[in-house]
């Protein structure tokens, strides 16, 4: 009774509780009001930035596919002309595709390694119209076909350790000093400079190396039973060694550079008064290099051994030359040259005879 006649409940009687539309109408607000800020919202500088690399990451990642997939299609093109003109009987144009065919595959192999975003658009052109030059065949072209080593010159490709050697196939500049090189004859002081210099200039080239290096151990040869005269004051390792040690150094993986550069060694150490200077100059670490680097080479390893066989038997018995030639490193050569070339009794034997002399008593 007390309840029934209570004011508050009379008051709850007389208004029914009405929570359900002003709730309802508070959540309708703020879901209308959240919807509206996220929908003008800007976005933040960071996330602009973010947008902007992917975008970019996605045009160099189609970039470098497309690149890949010209560089490989010109690649084989240039492969199917090679074999296409050797089979012709114009065998000149193998070692032109050659150099290019090494240079497409590694750009390919740049292109994943994502060290190169692009192909120049010189270099594509310019290797388009190269290949072209023979698209009708090669026969009757020799003489006016245009190598183009030098669309390569500032693209920056990475290195192969694995890919086997090509030498790169000589401008027309090289060609023509190749020509001058190899019929050299001024062996005055001032000539020979002028000779050694050529090679220096050029010290990257191995065609330009290889000739100079072979003319140098030419004309030590030719002139070793010659009186000393203002005419051969030129054969001396003072003016030419300079240039055996950049052809050497400048070519380390072309196996007919370093043969070419042991042999002039051997002729230049052969002459009476040079020996001295020719090891101070660094000619029996030159040596040594070959040999290491192109242990397989067995060419090589015979110029190394005659090179060394030479300057030893000029060095004599504890003499300072012989001290050096050893401490160089020459005797562990040439005992890895035995051991590799184990099979070669010929090569062995001609080891054998140079060792007994590197030794200091």
């Amino acid at each position: 009774l007390r309840a029934a006649n209570h004011p508050s409940v009379d008051h709850f009687r007389r208004s029914p509780l009405k929570t359900m539309g002003p709730k309802a109408k508070v959540k309708a607000k703020a879901k209308a009001g959240y919807s509206s800020s996220a929908a003008t919202k800007a976005p933040s500088e960071e996330q602009l930035k973010e947008e902007a690399a992917k975008a970019e990451a996605k045009r160099l990642w189609q970039q470098r596919k497309d690149g890949t997939k010209w560089a490989t299609a010109q690649g084989i093109a240039l492969e199917e002309q090679r074999e296409k003109a050797v089979r012709a009987g114009d065998k000149w144009v193998e070692e032109h595709h050659l150099f290019h065919e090494a240079k497409l595959k590694l750009m390919a192999k740049s292109f994943e390694a994502k060290a190169l975003d692009e192909v120049p658009a010189a270099l594509k052109s310019g290797l388009e119209a190269y290949a072209a030059q023979l698209a009708e065949g090669a026969a009757g072209k020799e003489g006016s076909f245009k190598a183009e080593v030098e669309l390569w010159k500032d693209v920056e490709l990475v290195d192969d350790p694995n890919a086997a050697y090509v030498r790169p196939a000589p401008s027309d500049e090289i060609t023509a000093t190749v020509k001058e090189i190899s019929a050299w004859t001024d062996t005055s002081e001032t000539g020979m400079k002028n000779f050694a210099s050529k090679l220096i200039a050029q010290a990257a080239s191995p065609h330009l190396q290889d000739a100079g290096l072979c003319r140098i151990g030419w004309l030590f040869n030719e002139h070793k039973d010659d009186e000393a005269s203002s005419a051969t004051l030129g054969l001396t390792s003072d003016v030419l060694m300079p240039a055996i040690d950049a052809g050497m150094r400048g070519c380390p993986k072309d196996a007919e550079v370093q043969r070419a550069g042991c042999a002039a060694i051997r002729g230049m150490a052969a002459v009476d008064g040079q020996l001295s200077k020719v090891c101070e100059a660094g000619a029996v670490e030159l040596i040594v290099m070959a040999l290491q680097t192109h242990l397989k080479v067995s060419d090589v390893c015979v110029a190394g051994n005659a090179a060394l066989w030479n300057m030893s038997q000029k060095a004599g018995k504890n003499s300072p030359e012989l001290g050096m030639i050893i401490r160089a490193g020459a005797v562990e050569a040439l005992k890895k040259v035995m051991y590799h070339h184990a099979w070669d009794q010929t090569l062995v034997g001609k080891v054998r005879v140079t060792l007994p002399f590197l030794v200091e008593t």
